[in-house]
């Protein structure tokens, strides 16, 4: 039976992706069980916010040191803006073997054709 499994894991900067490297070392997570990664990072959240896709990026360097080009498979939503009110985090979403029992978390992913211009 599959479980869904959230880690929420503290960001201190949009690069730092420290607590996924240890809790991939220490067994907690699963490199190559996860399927997204969504959070929120430092940044002012306008459209001029490079945070975003600078987490993105080192998110998945991370990933790709683990698991190679399947780290490409891994959805990654990162929100900016977290002035005062949240702490920069993010939430690692698995899929995993276990025990179900009822009510639970159910995890999906879909992605979009990809367009082609002429």
């Amino acid at each position: 039976m599959r479980q869904a499994r959230v880690h929420r894991l503290a960001m201190g900067a949009p690069d730092d992706v420290t607590a996924l490297e240890h809790a991939i070392a220490g067994g907690q997570v699963d490199p190559a069980a996860v399927v997204a990664i969504i959070g929120k990072t430092e940044g002012n959240g306008c459209v001029n916010d490079f945070t975003r896709a600078f987490a993105v990026r080192a998110l998945r360097d991370c990933l790709e040191g683990f698991m190679g080009t399947r780290a490409d498979d891994v959805t990654m939503v990162m929100s900016g803006g977290t002035e005062g009110a949240m702490a920069p985090h993010m939430l690692v979403l698995e899929r995993a073997e276990g025990q179900g029992a009822g009510p639970a978390l159910a995890v999906g992913t879909a992605r979009t054709a990809v367009l082609a211009f002429d």
